[in-house]
């Protein structure tokens, strides 16, 4: 197991039992608006030694289910979200509508289906178990159905908290600064996003005291993977 920070992403990697690895991608102050992936090779020290972002994909990379914990993750920039979820495509994959602001005709009818790309250089081919919560928001929503959509991947938990309207500022003549929202964000089933959340492939429906002793999200993963 080995627990590091770099650029203020708490980034942990330990493997859960046999053949089961995890990834928590965390910040708690500002979540996926650091690119930690800018610079995969450069070196940084823990507490065993010197490590870097390829290091940790090259070792998730060896075993055949992974684990993507992204409960405590509130959003921030969705390019650098994308960039950790292509090093699971395998193909050009759709995932997500939007539909921006017309200021001509004061409707959201232009149209925009957002697509994620595959990392040529490396790719993770085992089954991807993806943790979601109802404190999954903005880009982070995003990410989930960047992964909804690969089919190794599913997403367990509970329902996301459906907030992904990309606020811009708009100044009013008397000064007064107010933001609102520029695009409605769909699932590519129609469903809107906001207000509704993204619901899980698989929903475990949890409390604080589900966590007292166990992670119950995390056992039904364990099951999953010895069924398979």
């Amino acid at each position: 197991m080995y627990i590091y920070n770099y650029r203020s992403i708490l980034v942990y990697h330990c493997i859960l039992y046999s053949g089961i690895s995890v990834y928590i991608a965390r910040n708690t102050q500002t979540d996926w608006q650091t690119d930690y992936f800018a610079e995969p090779h450069k070196k940084f020290m823990d507490g065993n030694g010197e490590l870097s972002a390829d290091s940790v994909l090259s070792e998730m990379f060896k075993y055949p289910n992974l684990i993507i914990d992204v409960r405590d993750n509130r959003g921030g920039n969705e390019s650098y979200a994308k960039k950790f979820a292509a090093y699971f495509a395998k193909d050009s994959t759709p995932y997500e509508l939007v539909k921006y602001y017309n200021e001509e005709t004061g409707n959201f009818d232009k149209e925009y289906v957002k697509k994620l790309y595959p990392n040529e250089m490396k790719k993770y081919s085992g089954n991807i178990y993806v943790i979601s919560g109802p404190a999954v928001m903005s880009s982070n929503e995003s990410f989930v159905l960047m992964m909804k959509q690969l089919p190794n991947s599913k997403i367990i938990g509970m329902k996301t908290y459906g907030s992904s309207g990309n606020p811009k500022p708009y100044e009013l003549s008397n000064g007064v600064t107010i933001y609102l929202p520029s695009w409605q964000a769909y699932t590519l089933e129609g469903e809107m996003i906001e207000d509704n959340g993204i619901k899980p492939d698989i929903e475990i429906n949890t409390t604080y005291e589900d966590f007292k002793e166990t992670d119950p999200v995390i056992d039904k993963i364990i099951e999953l993977t010895e069924i398979n």
